[in-house]
């Protein structure tokens, strides 16, 4: 740990240094799945080019999301404003100018709350000087609603509150913080996930919480939730990130590479972006599955991965994602943090004691309406065993994405549709012990569901006014589930060691499971990014060879502020 620890300062000091000759542009994240990557992506869609913004990389620099409007066509200087896209165009922009602190005086307020507070539309306060910027803001998600299931009504509420700071020194080191508590009661299905993993999904280490307010029910949960980084440039195209959070590689809903799903990870990113191309490399320190002992320090394993996105065309682009996870040999593989090789090969060279995945990605874009999208990801495979042989060998380990999106569906303005299909192999990201597995806190690195699983998902977004949104969602889900001391390859935290069968292995395999989730739900951003909004989901889940049939509602009132949310759709 001690030579992990020195080799992060000296690649964050020896960044430090080259700073000093350069100036750039806000260097701070835009949050996963918020307006910012809504926006870009969606108008890359509409202009059928990417303007060198690469979006299968998560969370954008808020400079890439202001940086895709420079030289495009502006509304307010055209004669013609009946132009749609023109239109569109303004309005999105407007947002993004708004949210990053672009320095447009047009968007300040012209009478600031109490002469200090909200100057800028998107911070509370902030503090603006040559050599030293900061702004700060609250954060809240509060919920209340009710699910009802074979039991009756039962009360769900949310309370998280937390703040956020960002800023910078001298435009050269830019830095961010945030911290949440929440206290919550969620729906049975989150809190059977909570119970068997011993981690709240996206947050990891909570405490039981019992309400006043529920006495009946089963316990909430409370935890704490904390993200933090700085972020400079070593060089014209490279920025170097040292902090704690998460990272989403994909153009899906869903992603196979590596997602935002499980509990944040102190890592160190480099992204090299020149025009066509982006590079980014992560070295993480992760969790290692475990059942929670108090006051005992928590096993810890790594993981290294690269992802090389192209534009090969301003409307096709496609990306190679390696990873590789491997236990606690004392801190660190040198091997490892070479940022350009093969991974394979370090891996062998070693012995082969990791796990290793490789992926391929894809997405273009067309007709100023249409894009598709894919992922497959390798984790392990041999050749005869898979196109020759085809006897269901387990341990040809794999996994499918295939996607599409339509902007503007029907030529109805404002209306998209997204539709994907993502299928996994048993035993993917599986490894013949827990040091070497695809996970993070007991949860999924890439897709909740681990493996042995086909799902499909259709998602519709309907921006009835510029600050009113609705959105429906429907996921139906197959899983093939473990049974009670067997292995069929659903859960990536069990050893493959303890498959049931070396060949005639199959998707689906196990017991079967079906769940069907619909989710609809009506936002209004009152100011900027204060959003009220109304929920319903239904879920049903059935697998009736454990004779499990759930049926689950929910409706659930939000108030969300300067926050988004991490959805529990599995």
């Amino acid at each position: 740990m001690t030579r992990t620890f020195f080799l992060i300062l000296g690649y964050c000091f020896g960044g430090l240094v080259f700073t000093n000759n350069l100036t750039a542009q806000n260097l701070i994240n835009a949050q996963i799945g918020d307006l910012n990557h809504f926006i870009t992506e969606r108008n890359q869609v509409l202009y059928s080019d990417f303007r060198h913004i690469h979006t299968d990389i998560k969370p954008l620099l808020r400079s890439h999301a202001s940086g895709y409007y420079r030289g495009l066509p502006k509304f307010r200087d055209e004669a013609d404003s009946s132009n749609v896209e023109l239109a569109i165009l303004y309005r999105d922009e407007e947002y993004i100018i708004k949210d990053n602190g672009a320095g447009n005086s047009g968007y300040l307020n012209k009478k600031p709350f109490l002469k200090y507070f909200y100057k800028n539309p998107a911070k509370l306060f902030e503090y603006n000087s040559k050599g030293f910027s900061f702004s700060v803001n609250p954060v809240l998600n509060l919920q209340t609603g009710m699910q009802r299931t074979a039991r009756g009504n039962e009360f769900l509420y949310t309370n998280m509150r937390g703040v956020q700071i960002q800023g910078n020194i001298s435009k050269k080191i830019y830095f961010y913080s945030d911290i949440y508590e929440t206290q919550t009661i969620q729906p049975d299905y989150v809190s059977d996930f909570i119970t068997s993993n011993n981690a709240v999904p996206g947050a990891g280490f909570y405490k039981p919480f019992t309400s006043r307010f529920t006495p009946n029910q089963n316990s909430g949960v409370d935890y704490l939730l904390a993200t933090g980084y700085i972020s400079f440039d070593v060089a014209k195209f490279i920025n170097i990130q040292f902090g704690n959070g998460r990272n989403f590689i994909g153009n899906g809903y869903r992603s196979l590479f590596l997602s935002n799903f499980a509990n944040n990870y102190p890592y160190l990113k480099i992204n090299t972006h020149y025009k066509f191309f982006q590079y980014q490399n992560i070295f993480a320190e992760l969790v290692a599955d475990h059942s929670y002992i108090p006051n005992t320090r928590l096993p810890k394993k790594y993981m290294t991965a690269h992802y090389l996105s192209v534009n090969i065309l301003k409307n096709l682009n496609i990306g190679v994602f390696e990873s590789v996870v491997f236990g606690n040999r004392g801190g660190y593989e040198f091997g490892y943090l070479n940022p350009i090789v093969l991974y394979r090969a370090v891996e062998q060279g070693l012995g082969s004691p990791d796990n290793v995945n490789l992926g391929l990605s894809a997405k273009w874009h067309f007709l100023k309406r249409f894009s598709v999208y894919g992922q497959l990801i390798l984790d392990e495979f041999v050749f005869n065993e898979l196109f020759r042989n085809r006897n269901g060998w387990w341990g040809n380990k794999y996994g499918v994405q295939v996607g599409a999106k339509y902007v503007d569906a029907f030529k109805i303005r404002d209306l998209d549709l997204q539709f994907e299909y993502n299928s996994v192999r048993p035993y993917t990201y599986s490894f013949i012990d827990s040091s070497a597995n695809f996970t993070n806190y007991n949860q999924s690195l890439a897709h909740p569901l681990g493996s042995n699983f086909r799902e499909f998902l259709v998602r519709a977004n309907y921006r009835l006014h510029n600050k009113l949104f609705v959105t429906g969602e429907i996921f139906y889900i197959q899983q093939g589930l473990n049974n009670l001391g067997e292995n069929w390859g659903a859960n990536p935290k069990l050893s493959y060691t303890t498959r049931v069968q070396e060949y005639g292995n199959k998707t689906l395999q196990g017991i079967a499971s079906k769940t069907l989730i619909f989710n609809a739900s009506v936002q209004y951003m009152l100011v900027h990014n204060l959003f009220l909004g109304l929920h319903y989901t239904y879920r049903q889940q059935n697998a009736p060879n454990l004779q499990l049939s759930n049926t689950n509602h929910q409706l659930n009132f939000a108030i969300r502020y300067n926050f988004v949310p991490n959805a529990n759709n599995f």
